[in-house]
């Protein structure tokens, strides 16, 4: 077979770097050998920081024409979005948009827009127009968590494509269970079942249980949109209940359908998965949530994954041994391939700054975080062109504008500042070094901050 000359689609304007041509001319002569077969095929590609893993991933997609790319947060999206703008079709879930019927200054995202009503007519709001333009254009561009509940509860609307990429794959496994996943919090405990759960010793005492409440709240789902149908403003056709505000009844009701609904899925799911092995997960102190979680994501994977594109390519840092990775999401040993890269950083450039800041819990959280972005600061401060990868032991939200400004930052590059967390890291946008000093395009380094756990403090 003549080997896929992957290079000729670099991005253009970038020149590819030493370790990317050599990932691309591998990948490009496994993915001719294997052109025609059957089944699976699966390609790991392993690449350090600093190698450029989203060239290599965009590189792919070009290549194919019709592409899934797939990031492991939202973030990451806009990184792909501001660095390769109208080559891909990017889009999130409504609750990052905006309905364009509410007057400013309301602020209204399109999960609650007019148009959430039942049976109220579609609109080409700004989500529709984004996931329009995605499930049409040549690259559809999103976060993987946004990916895989389409793949599992609106299959339908995601057509077999010719490569899906994903993107910092080394936590696909743990969003994969996360979809599966059934969390009941206490209030949710208390709004559909009167009261906290008991804890019982095993999933399938659970499922015993929620056989006899299954039904009740499948009529409640129903009732609710009963109630939201008598809620509907008389007198209007379907174009003006676009231009009537909903009512504070009508939201709040959204918002319990949408819980329940999502909610009813999982436990749907979990009560027909009889062959699935779940893990109980109940903490015994006084408001833990109850969660319910698939020990093995091998049975689902196949449906979500490999069979949405004809090559799948797995991109992160480390993935693991092929042969593990293939038993984890049920697939045949050869039909997994893995490609790695050495380092482009020497040893003595990889400095680690270990600054312990303290065990963050709910508890210490408004007393940690100030302390956690100081330190963050006075990091990227001391080395202005260097590039800077802060890591947490725990999860930390948004670094917000005034928060960016507290610690020093100077206002114009506020805004430009994000923490965002996902499996417990935080990573520092690169924008961030790039506005605070002059980063070399060489990115002589790395640099870690590390916040431990109340039970265990990890090193980042």
């Amino acid at each position: 077979m003549v080997a896929v000359d992957l290079l000729a689609h670099f991005p253009p304007g970038a020149e590819p770097r030493p370790a990317q041509a050599r990932l691309l001319a591998a990948l490009g002569a496994a993915i001719g050998e294997g052109d025609g077969a059957e089944g699976p095929r699966v390609f790991i590609v392993e690449a350090p920081p600093g190698i450029g893993k989203s060239h290599l991933a965009l590189t792919v997609a070009r290549w194919s024409g019709d592409a899934y790319l797939l990031t492991s947060q939202k973030l990451l999206q806009d990184q792909y979005e501001h660095e390769f703008g109208d080559a891909l079709q990017l889009v999130k879930g409504r609750e990052n948009y905006l309905c364009e019927r509410y007057a400013p200054p309301a602020r209204v995202t399109t999960t609650h827009g007019l148009c959430r009503r039942p049976r109220a007519p579609a609109c080409l709001c700004p989500y529709a127009r984004a996931k329009l333009a995605a499930l049409n254009g040549p690259i559809f561009c999103t976060n993987t968590a946004y990916f895989l509940t389409l793949r599992q509860w609106q299959r339908e609307q995601l057509r077999r494509r010719r490569v899906l990429v994903v993107d910092e794959a080394h936590n696909l496994e743990a969003q994969l269970v996360r979809v599966f996943t059934v969390a009941f919090a206490p209030d949710q405990m208390k709004e559909w079942f009167g009261g906290p759960l008991p804890r019982l010793d095993s999933a399938d005492e659970y499922r015993i249980l929620f056989e006899d409440h299954v039904s009740r709240l499948d009529m409640e789902r129903l009732l609710i949109d009963d109630r939201l149908a008598s809620l509907r403003p008389p007198g209007l056709v379907d174009d003006d209940l676009l231009s009537y505000p909903l009512t504070p009844q009508e939201l709040a009701l959204l918002v319990q359908r949408d819980l329940l609904e999502s909610a009813l899925a999982r436990l749907h799911f979990f009560l027909d998965a009889e062959d699935t092995e779940w893990v109980v997960r109940y903490p015994t102190e006084i408001g833990a949530a109850l969660e319910l979680v698939p020990l093995t994501v091998s049975a689902m994977a196949p449906a979500l994954l490999w069979d949405a594109a004809e090559l799948v390519v797995l991109s992160t840092a480390f993935m693991g041994r092929p042969e593990a990775m293939a038993g984890y999401f049920g697939l045949e040993p050869e039909a997994v391939r893995a490609f790695a890269s050495e380092s482009p950083f020497p040893v003595e450039q990889r400095l680690i700054e270990y600054r312990p800041v303290g065990a963050l819990s709910k508890a210490t959280l408004a007393e940690l975080e100030p302390a956690l972005f100081a330190e963050v600061a006075a990091i990227l401060a001391a080395h202005p062109a260097e590039k800077g990868q802060p890591n947490s032991g725990d999860r930390i939200d948004r670094l917000e504008e005034w928060e960016a400004m507290k610690v020093g930052i100077p206002r114009d590059d506020a805004s430009n500042t994000v923490l965002t967390h996902e499996d417990g890291r935080v990573r520092v946008v690169e924008e961030i070094a790039r506005k605070m000093g002059n980063l070399r395009e060489d990115l002589r380094g790395h640099l870690r901050v590390t916040l431990g756990r109340d039970e265990d403090t990890e090193a980042g």
